[in-house]
């Protein structure tokens, strides 16, 4: 009997790993909805907002601003998310970001493919690809919060 026992132990640890490992009890990944966007350059304490929706294809939406209080300096996120896991996300679409006294004044536009990543006990994703384009003379620390 205690050899049942045993083996019956060992397939329920086999199927909780299998099922964590596909997602069945795993929180959602990415939440839809009102979620808070800083810019270190703008603030951390008064953080813009995107929205996230969920799409036909699996993917989400984003979309959303930060702006300095008196609208000069901005960060703006448009794209689609892809859920790589409940850490990581991949981002295709647009940031632009403009900060008095940097890149002389001008916009700095990212298109394309980039990611965000929250490591360790981190509440937020952080753009991983965070040179701006002064080309190495200044780090960006965009974050997108759970």
């Amino acid at each position: 009997m205690k050899s049942y026992l045993i083996n019956f132990n060992t397939f329920m640890k086999s199927i909780l790993l299998l099922f964590l490992s596909i997602g069945i009890f795993s929180p959602p990944a990415l939440r839809e909805g009102t979620h808070a966007v800083t810019y270190q350059m703008i603030s951390w304490d008064d953080p813009g907002k995107v929205t996230i929706r969920k799409m036909a294809d699996g993917s989400f939406s984003i979309a959303g601003v930060q702006q300095s209080k008196d609208k000069r300096d901005y960060l703006k996120v448009k794209g689609k998310l892809e859920v790589v896991n409940d850490r990581e996300l991949i981002f295709h679409g647009e940031i632009l970001t403009r900060v008095d006294g940097f890149n002389n004044g001008m916009e700095c536009k990212r298109s394309g493919e980039y990611h965000f990543k929250a490591t360790g006990k981190r509440k937020y994703y952080r753009l991983q690809e965070m040179t701006n384009c002064e080309g190495g003379m200044t780090t960006d620390y965009i974050d997108i919060y759970f």
